[in-house]
């Protein structure tokens, strides 16, 4: 059984976070994977693929997305554009994908989309980021 002293806190903290007035905001963006694949040594030319997943009931995924690179050696960046539209990737039994909320259900559904860039000319540099 809870104590006096144990209720006023949370009643405190429940009041609190009531009358604190912000506004809770989420993108739904769910995450991303980025890799690189080496063109031509010769110039140094590198395709940057970023696969962007997000959550059906979410934000929309952007026409192009800004990749920035840098080392010691210097810097940059480029836009990457999206290649097609986006693909369903829910994680659901295949019965079950057509009431994702991909589909207008209520099951949770995701989407890939993949944007690429290339960039050349780089520095001969070991740190890149």
């Amino acid at each position: 059984m809870l104590k006096f002293y144990q209720l006023c806190i949370i009643l405190f903290f429940v009041l609190l976070n009531l009358l604190s007035g912000k506004n809770v905001l989420a993108s739904h963006a769910m995450g991303g994977d980025i890799y690189y694949e080496c063109l031509n040594p010769s110039t140094n030319t590198y395709r940057i693929t970023f696969a962007f997943y997000r959550d059906c009931a979410g934000i929309g995924a952007p026409s192009s997305v800004n990749i920035t690179y840098n080392s010691s050696c210097g810097g940059g960046s480029v836009t990457g554009y999206q290649l097609g539209s986006g693909v369903e990737v829910t994680p659901l039994c295949p019965a079950q994908l057509n009431m994702s909320r991909c589909n207008g259900g209520s099951l949770p559904g995701v989407q890939r989309y993949v944007y690429q860039a290339t960039i050349s000319n780089l520095a001969p540099c070991a740190n890149w980021v």
